[in-house]
């Protein structure tokens, strides 16, 4: 009762999420990654209160870090991980699309969702300029960017009923307990972050 009470959503909305929003892409890689498990709890525990909160997190925090030049190829690995997270169920998923897509005061998140990864896949995101070591880093978030992709397609198998589903034991809540330890994985050989990106805390923030 007391998780579903009209104050402790509103301490959710308008303190929690605001901080996440700050934290979320800090420089420092642990707090970072601390903020965007907290972030997945509370889209998987919360999401019918967090509307507003989930597409700015998403729209202009993780989807301007994949289109963005200067953010660090560590903060791109961090999103990829976390989108990967949220598209792995295909309840979640299609409550994206319904909820956002197919409502005219939203924006079309599952759209954009799919071709910012799209682009990532391609490499249109970073020109190839740098060193060897640092073209190969990208090429491989490339490779995660269309891994995502396919979770993407697999979880709309799978809703479907279709061959090539994900598999029911690696949905739900067990997805998402492996998805959060796994957050970090790939992102510890990446150099460290050279800048970082400003967010609209502003829409989220506390009322007076």
């Amino acid at each position: 009762v007391f998780t579903t009470g009209e104050r402790f959503i509103y301490a959710i909305r308008y303190y929690l999420c605001v901080s996440l929003l700050k934290n979320c892409m800090s420089l420092h890689t642990n707090v970072g990654h601390s903020a965007l498990k907290i972030f997945l709890v509370l889209v998987y525990k919360f999401k019918s209160h967090l509307k507003a909160e989930i597409e700015v997190f998403v729209a202009n925090i993780f989807l301007r870090v994949l289109e963005s030049r200067s953010t660090s190829l560590e903060q791109k690995a961090l999103v990829l991980e976390a989108l990967r997270a949220l598209c792995v169920d295909p309840h979640l998923i299609t409550s994206i699309f319904l909820n956002y897509d197919c409502d005219f005061d939203a924006i079309d998140l599952y759209k954009n969702i799919v071709l910012s990864l799209t682009k990532l896949s391609q490499g249109k995101m970073r020109a190839r300029t740098g060193s060897k070591k640092e073209i190969q880093q990208e090429q491989e978030l490339a490779i995660t960017g269309l891994e995502v992709l396919v979770v993407i397609l697999r979880a709309m198998l799978k809703l479907l009923d279709l061959p090539g589903g994900i598999e029911q034991e690696d949905t739900a809540k067990n997805v998402l307990l492996k998805s959060l330890m796994q957050l970090d994985i790939g992102v510890a050989a990446l150099p460290a972050p050279r800048a970082n990106i400003k967010t609209k805390s502003s829409i989220i923030e506390s009322k007076a």
